[in-house]
């Protein structure tokens, strides 16, 4: 019953955002998996969309968004804690370390996994300029 009313706020601020042009995504609205497929945030998949996060560099190209500052390296990227951070991957430079940043970019839901099958990534933001 609750889920209505969220769906239909978060379908309403999508709305409300692809009238300028872009989706604004909140860090806090991603969803932990599984994720049904009439989800709002499917909607988001394959579309350019606005984030606003905290920056944390993981090499020249690529940083993850967080929605909390100083947090420490055991926690950025964690897998208890990737549903609500965004892999950045196409950076053209490195943003200031915790500092918040707004970044544009092409929005996709995409688990990646390391030699060691640890889920490393789940949401990605290809970033547009």
């Amino acid at each position: 019953m609750t889920k209505r009313p969220l769906f239909f706020l978060f379908g309403l601020v999508c709305y409300a955002s692809s009238l300028t042009g872009t989706l604004s995504l909140e860090l806090h609205q991603l969803p932990t998996p599984p994720i049904a497929e009439n989800h709002p945030i499917r909607a988001m998949e394959q579309q350019i969309v606005t984030v606003r996060g905290f920056w944390y560099p993981l090499n020249e190209h690529e940083g993850i968004l967080a929605s909390q500052p100083n947090l420490r390296s055991c926690c950025v990227g964690s897998s208890d804690k990737i549903y609500k951070q965004i892999v950045v991957k196409d950076a053209p430079f490195q943003f200031p370390l915790n500092q918040i940043v707004t970044l544009q970019g092409l929005f996709q839901i995409k688990p990646g996994y390391d030699e060691h099958n640890n889920l490393t990534q789940f949401y990605i933001l290809i970033h547009k300029s």
